[in-house]
């Protein structure tokens, strides 16, 4: 397949290169690799995974949406073009596309937001009053107050994340402590435990943070949908929880925000043919949650430690970064066959947030590289240099 695509010119490559692939001197899967990197071919060309992104870019203030990003993509001029003159060739080549690039991504694919969701479920924690602060909890690797046992992924690597406290168990994303907090919101005075109490509190901050509604764009928008069951493994953002890109915008715009919850909004004015406004639209706010500010303040600092703290999975990208970003890597599998969605959900920032930047990537393997997909965005939003980025990854979207 490699040689016959440099046969047919689908990439760029010389006699060289190919009898190095002949040879076996260059490894096919490197090959595609190197024209991928070089964007000599593109995933939705390719069609495996990954291939499939989308990007959301929010005014944290507003709930003004300044990027609304679906990929693969595909050319409206061609349709509008091409379906005057009744040639439906390039539509149908959308429509039988694998990479399914008619498919608004960001409104409408819902993914498990895995460790993104863990905002979510520290606040209630925090609120509810089943942990403090600065408690400190031992957490062993294998979580047995459940059944059947549940692992924190730091397992897989022979460790535990040990004594943490929750803006720690945020930086470690350490499934153990928030197996903990999700059995500790599910225990009734007596000492016994129903989940559906756990599942009841987790389901009512979610919606607190516009997780169980439309955002309020005005084009369509899929539907979210909650955990039902299972109040430990609900606290890291696993089991029937998905939710769409935008959702997950608005959620980190109300933290961002202390608690208040607006809509997103694409329309910023209407006009008439004239040129008079006839409508001005602005993000209507919808709740004001009167979050305890030291409880949310803790959350936040949680996520300024994913990007600056010494075992923050973000740290390496944004330590050293010209602007403060705080955000939250996830990972969620959804097929067992596949790699995990790779996800980060930041904003910045920091000490005044302006700016949310939401990056889904579908099978993607690792949240790294969302949070790489994501400088990019921060570098391009902010204007910096290719110089003044170089520090950390060394490239900006052209």
């Amino acid at each position: 397949l490699s040689l016959l695509a440099g046969k047919q010119g689908v990439v760029t490559t010389d006699e060289e290169e190919m009898a190095a692939v002949a040879s076996g001197r260059l490894k096919p899967l490197d090959f595609i690799k190197s024209k991928i990197a070089s964007r000599d071919l593109t995933p939705q060309e390719v069609a495996l995974d990954p291939s499939a992104a989308s990007v959301v870019v929010t005014d944290v203030k507003t709930g003004e949406v300044r990027a609304l990003v679906s990929y693969p993509s595909y050319d409206n001029n061609r349709l509008v073009n091409d379906f005057a003159n009744k040639d439906y060739s390039y539509y149908y080549s959308l429509l039988n596309d694998p990479t399914k690039p008619l498919y608004p991504r960001a409104t409408q694919s819902r993914t498990a937001p895995g460790s993104t969701f863990k905002m979510v479920s520290a606040t209630a924690a925090l609120e509810e009053g089943v942990v403090g602060i600065n408690e400190k909890y031992m957490t062993l690797g294998t979580y047995t107050k459940i059944w059947p046992p549940a692992k924190c992924w730091i397992v897989a690597y022979g460790s535990v994340h040990g004594l943490i406290n929750i803006k720690e168990a945020i930086m470690d994303s350490c499934n153990y402590f928030f197996y903990e907090m999700g059995y500790r919101l599910s225990q009734l005075e007596d000492g016994t435990r129903d989940d559906n109490k756990g599942i009841a509190i987790l389901q009512e901050y979610a919606g607190r943070f516009g997780l169980d509604s439309k955002t309020g764009l005005e084009i369509p928008e899929s539907e979210s949908t909650l955990a039902d069951n299972d109040s430990s493994r609900a606290a890291i953002g696993q089991g029937a929880t998905t939710f769409t890109p935008v959702q997950i915008a608005r959620y980190i715009n109300t933290l961002a925000n202390d608690g208040e919850l607006r809509e997103l909004n694409l329309v910023d004015k209407v006009m008439d043919k004239e040129g008079v406004v006839v409508e001005e639209r602005t993000p209507a706010l919808l709740r004001d949650n009167n979050f305890n500010q030291k409880n949310l303040d803790a959350v936040k600092e949680g996520m300024y430690l994913v990007t600056h703290g010494p075992n923050g999975s973000g740290t390496s990208t944004f330590g050293k970064y010209p602007v403060v970003i705080a955000g939250k890597t996830g990972t969620a599998q959804e097929n067992p066959n596949r790699p995990e969605h790779a996800l980060f959900a930041s904003y910045a920032p920091y000490d005044d947030p302006e700016v949310s930047v939401i990056v889904v990537l579908q099978f993607s393997h690792s949240s790294s590289y969302a949070v790489k997909m994501a400088e990019k965005v921060y570098t391009t939003y902010y204007g910096f240099s290719r110089e003044k980025a170089s520090y950390s990854s060394g490239y900006i979207l052209e």
